[in-house]
C-alpha cells in the first residue's frame, strides 16, 4: 500500500508528528503524511474517507498509542470515561462530524479515527455527571450532519487503565454488532443478545428461528408485535398504548402468535426463546 500510495502521490513523506497542512495517517506503526496543497479537493477528500488511521493532533497520537497498548501512561487524568463507537458508511466530514458531536455532548472528545467509517470516541466525564444516552438525540445527529448513524455506547468506567481492554472489545465486538442490527443505538447492557445471535453460523441461525418461531417466521408484523409484548412483560394496555392498537387486537395477536409457534410469550422461557429469534430477523 505504502509504494502505491508514493507512485501516485510523489509529495508523500514519513513525520515525526502530525502536522499542519498535512493529511496524517500511520501504516504499520510508522506516520506518513501528504501535504494537502498537492491536492485537488475531490482527491482530498477521497483520502480523507479511505485512509486508515489519520491522526489531528499530537493528542489523538498519544491517545492512540495508550489505547492500543504502545504506551501505558494515560495522556491526561480523567475522572471517568465512556467509549462511543460509530458507524457511518456514507462519506462524511470529519471535522464537522467532531465539531457536532462536541456541541451535543458540551465538551471536548477524543477521537480515535482507525476507519472513517467507523470511528470511535472516548468521551471524558466528570466524576458525578450523568451520561447523555443517545437515544435521545440520535435523531438530531442524523439530521444535523445528513448521515445515517449507528452508534454503540459503553458503561460508564472510573479506571482509566481498564480503557485500553475495553477500546480493543469495542473495535472487536461493537462494530459486529452495529454491522448486523437495523437499531440505530446500542448500549453495552443490550448487545449480549445481538452479540449471542450474530456468534452463531447463518446456517444455525436459520435453523433455531425456524424451528422455535415455526409458520409465525413469515408474518413479520405479528413479530414485530410480539417483541413490544415481549419488552414490556406481556402488560397488554402498556402494548397497546405503545402501538396505537386496541387492548382486544394485542390480544388476538398474541393468540395468533402461540397458534402458529406454539410459544406462550407469558412464560419466561417461551418469551425468552421468541424474543431472540425475533431479535434476528428483524
Amino acid at each position: 500500500m505504502i509504494e502505491q500510495l508514493q507512485a501516485l502521490y510523489p509529495s508523500m513523506t514519513q513525520l515525526n508528528q502530525p502536522t499542519d497542512g498535512y493529511i496524517t495517517f500511520v501504516i504499520h506503526g510508522t506516520m506518513y503524511g501528504i501535504p494537502t496543497d498537492s491536492l485537488t479537493e475531490e482527491s482530498e477528500t477521497l483520502l480523507k474517507t479511505l485512509l486508515p488511521n489519520q491522526i489531528k493532533s499530537q493528542e489523538e497520537q498519544a491517545w492512540l498509542h495508550f489505547l492500543t497498548g504502545e504506551s501505558t501512561v494515560p495522556p491526561a487524568e480523567i475522572n471517568a470515561f465512556r467509549i462511543v463507537a460509530l458507524m457511518i458508511k456514507s462519506p462524511y466530514n470529519q471535522s464537522l462530524l467532531k465539531e457536532t458531536m462536541e456541541d451535543v455532548l458540551s465538551k471536548p472528545l477524543i477521537f480515535i479515527w482507525e476507519d472513517n467509517q467507523t470511528p470511535i470516541m472516548l468521551e471524558p466525564l466528570e466524576e458525578s455527571e450523568e451520561a447523555l444516552q443517545f437515544h435521545e438525540v440520535i435523531d438530531i445527529l442524523s439530521s444535523d450532519l445528513e448521515l445515517k448513524l449507528a452508534i454503540f455506547q459503553s458503561e460508564v468506567y472510573q479506571e482509566i487503565d481498564t480503557a485500553p481492554a475495553l477500546f480493543n472489545w469495542v473495535r472487536t465486538v461493537a462494530f459486529d454488532l452495529l454491522k448486523h442490527t437495523r437499531q440505530s443505538v446500542i448500549t453495552q447492557s443490550d448487545a449480549l443478545i445481538p452479540k449471542m445471535i450474530t456468534s452463531l453460523t447463518e446456517d444455525d441461525a436459520q435453523v433455531f428461528v425456524s424451528s422455535v418461531l415455526k409458520e409465525a417466521v413469515s408474518e413479520p408484523e405479528l413479530l414485530e408485535t410480539i417483541q413490544t409484548v415481549i419488552q414490556h412483560q406481556v402488560n397488554i394496555s402498556v402494548v397497546a398504548k405503545s402501538l396505537y392498537m386496541h387492548r382486544n387486537t394485542v390480544q388476538k395477536r398474541i393468540d395468533k402468535f402461540h397458534e402458529l409457534s406454539g410459544l406462550d410469550v407469558r412464560k419466561f422461557e417461551d418469551g425468552v426463546k421468541a424474543y431472540i429469534c425475533i431479535k434476528y430477523l428483524l
